[in-house]
C-alpha cells in the first residue's frame, strides 16, 4: 500500500539498492497519478500523514507537487531522464 511508511521506508531503500546496482545512473522516482498525469521526482519525497510533496520540473521550471496518498496510481524507478525530456502529461 502507498503510504507514508513506505515512502519514509521503503522507497528510499528501494531506490538505495537500485542505484548500488546501477552505480553510473542517477535513479529517480517516477509517479503515475490520476488523470494520466506522469511525473519525475527531483529530489527526495516528503511524505506526510495524508499526502506527498517533491519537486519536479516542466519546460525547464521547477515546480512542487503536493499530492495526497489517494491519487497515486503507481510508483516506479528509473534511471533519470536526459535534459532534453519533458515529463508532464502521457
Amino acid at each position: 500500500m502507498l503510504d507514508q511508511r513506505f515512502f519514509r521506508e521503503e522507497l528510499p531503500s528501494l531506490m538505495e539498492r537500485y542505484q548500488g546496482e546501477r552505480p553510473n545512473e542517477k535513479i529517480q522516482a517516477e509517479l503515475l497519478l490520476q488523470h494520466g498525469v506522469f511525473l519525475r521526482a527531483e529530489g527526495p519525497i516528503e511524505a506526510g500523514p495524508s499526502y506527498i510533496a517533491f519537486d519536479y520540473q516542466i519546460r525547464n521550471e521547477k515546480r512542487r507537487a503536493v499530492v495526497p496518498y489517494d491519487a497515486i496510481i503507481a510508483v516506479s524507478l528509473a534511471p533519470a531522464e536526459k535534459e532534453k525530456s519533458k515529463p508532464g502529461l502521457i
